[in-house]
């Protein structure tokens, strides 16, 4: 039960209507456009943020792993593993750290 019509015959009829903001019916539509909204919001927000979370996870457990198994990495290295965003990347140095000699070798991955 709704009515449905196109968005150009809605947008001409609302055109000619004066003062249709400042009616209860409106606002209560916009007000709930405003919290699914932001509810849409926050929920995606808490996605990336999880993601980003299991990003930097991944990160640091490099480091961490390496450090162990390849000695303290230079700057540049640090700098390089740091700014990796994606975590296939990240996993894929995490299982190469059970290979690789060296941070070099360990970094050269698609090179």
């Amino acid at each position: 039960m709704g009515l449905k019509y196109p968005n150009v015959l809605t947008e001409e009829l609302l055109m000619n209507v004066s003062g249709i903001e400042e009616s209860s019916t409106y606002q209560l539509i916009i007000n709930r456009g405003l919290v699914r909204g932001r509810e849409e919001g926050r929920e995606e927000g808490r996605e990336v943020g999880r993601e980003e979370g299991v990003v930097s996870e991944a990160r640091r457990l490099v480091l961490r792993l390496g450090t162990k198994r390849l000695g303290t990495p230079n700057q540049a290295t640090v700098e390089a593993i740091m700014a990796i965003t994606s975590l296939e990347t990240l996993e894929l140095l995490a299982e190469r750290l059970l290979e690789a000699e060296t941070w070099a070798e360990l970094m050269a991955v698609g090179e």
